[in-house]
């Protein structure tokens, strides 16, 4: 009766730790099985923030192309300006010199 007894006893720690086994093998695919489904989600996120980036980095190298764009037009317009008013300077100097010819002409006009 005494070995029936520890035979039976035997049969079931082997039962427990196969049952243990199969426990803990279940729970590491399921917890594996978890951390890709996260996994993939971590890289769909990933992938989604990387687009949204390079749509920003596109935008801003479009600002910056147009910011170059005006500024070369700002420096051309500050050129222009600067040879109206050199043009402008020159006619009025021009402008004083045959009012100053004309007063020694006709100093009654």
């Amino acid at each position: 009766m005494n070995v029936a007894l520890v035979i039976v006893v035997v049969v079931l720690v082997l039962l427990l730790l196969a049952a243990a086994m199969i426990r803990l093998v279940t729970r590491r695919n399921r917890d594996l099985g978890q951390a890709r489904v996260e996994a993939r989600a971590r890289q769909a996120e990933a992938e989604r923030r990387s687009e949204a980036a390079e749509r920003h980095l596109a935008t801003a190298q479009e600002h910056r192309a147009t910011a170059d764009e005006l500024a070369e037009r700002a420096r051309e317009a500050e050129r222009q300006a600067e040879e109206h008013e050199t043009t402008a300077r020159q006619e009025q100097t021009a402008a004083r010199q045959h009012a100053d010819r004309a007063q020694e002409v006709d100093p009654d006009r």
